[in-house]
């Protein structure tokens, strides 16, 4: 006798979860951090479906993204660092995307990535920061202005404004 009622018609395989609720052109988060703690077995069933044009939002991520990004399921990114750990320090296949232009990028540092899973985790908009003022990471915005008219794209990778507190 199942002793969770409620919980077993939500049970489902891998597989079926991805295929319900992953489809072309979403925008998903990973975890992990380089080469721990990544998702693969979601990572690996992602690539087997042929997901496509995938937003993607990671903190420093490495291992997962390279992989979604080698298969060619990404179309944009949004992370701090992707780097595979200390003797491979950049992702290979995701340098090679942002130099050959096949991968919309945009960077932020691992703070303010931080700030923004904050936020997000508080249903709120957007956490007050400092951080990043008199640095060139404030200068450089990766989406395009068209990219950014797209929903669930932020309009602005920054907004300087005074305290609203």
């Amino acid at each position: 006798m199942n002793t969770y009622p409620e919980i077993s018609d939500k049970l489902m395989t891998l597989e079926e979860a991805v295929r319900r609720f992953i489809k072309d052109g979403s925008q998903i988060a990973i975890g992990g951090f380089t080469v721990t703690r990544n998702p693969m077995a979601v990572i690996y069933e992602i690539v087997r479906q042929k997901i496509k044009d995938i937003h993607l939002v990671c903190h420093s991520n490495g291992q997962g993204l390279d992989v979604l990004i080698g298969a060619g399921c990404v179309k944009r990114l949004e992370i701090a660092y992707a780097g595979n750990g200390r003797y491979a320090p950049t992702c290979i296949r995701f340098k090679k995307a942002v130099q050959n232009n096949e991968i919309e990028f945009e960077d932020y540092s691992n703070y303010q990535m931080s700030l923004r899973f904050l936020a997000g985790s508080l249903s709120i908009p957007f956490i007050p920061t400092k951080s990043g003022l008199g640095s060139d990471i404030l200068n450089f915005e990766g989406f395009s202005k068209e990219t950014r008219k797209e929903r669930n794209v932020a309009r602005q990778k920054y907004v300087t404004m005074r305290n609203p507190f």
